[in-house]
């Protein structure tokens, strides 16, 4: 079987965008949950839009199956943010403990660097506290440093509004140049220092 030419998914994708401006209906949901399943990132991504707009819990439930689906594949990370994105207005705080099993041990590399974007629907302090739980688990690696800069970010989230930490507060090492000279200034060719 041929791919379909370029203006043919466009045409997809527009009739996907306009089943979901419409109420929902079963030939609707049948036709977007086919196309969750499409090969072609553009045309899932049209379809996880489109249910994300009708917001109804077995909507909700496609677009989580999607995510896990797309989100332990090789180079799907900018589809698997989409479909976050379309996902993330519509969690709720009994869906942390999915998300953080989906980002710990249900997603690849770069593409759990793209899901941090749904600990942002739950309070920080929790997500910091299940993250935590997860770190002692990781065994190194992309994982373990994925997961300790989302720990970081909850924390920050959670001081939102309040000024951050200087080094000189918080007691915290002054950034080092090479080999833990201090860092020189950078030279412009053209003016000397």
């Amino acid at each position: 079987m041929r791919d379909p030419s370029p203006s043919a998914l466009r045409g997809l994708c527009e009739q996907l965008r306009r089943i979901g401006t419409r109420p929902p209906s079963v030939t609707g949901r049948a036709q977007l949950e086919e196309a969750l399943s499409s090969k072609w990132d553009g045309v899932r991504v049209e379809a996880a839009k489109a249910l994300s707009h009708w917001g109804d819990p077995t909507s909700v439930d496609a677009l989580k199956c999607c995510l896990v689906d797309i989100a332990c594949k090789l180079n799907r990370e900018s589809a698997a943010h989409a479909i976050a994105m379309a996902l993330y207005p519509h969690l709720r705080p009994s869906d942390l403990d999915w998300a953080v099993d989906l980002f710990v041990h249900g997603s690849r590399r770069y593409t759990r660097e793209r899901l941090g974007l749904l600990f942002e629907a739950f309070p920080p302090e929790a997500v910091r506290t299940r993250l935590q739980a997860k770190l002692s688990q990781a065994h190194g690696g992309s994982a373990e440093l994925t997961i300790a800069n989302e720990i970081a970010y909850a924390a920050w989230r959670a001081t939102a509004g309040k000024r951050p930490p200087t080094p000189e507060s918080a007691d915290l090492p002054r950034r080092k140049g090479w080999l833990g000279r201090p860092a020189s200034p950078v030279r412009d060719k053209k003016r000397p220092l």
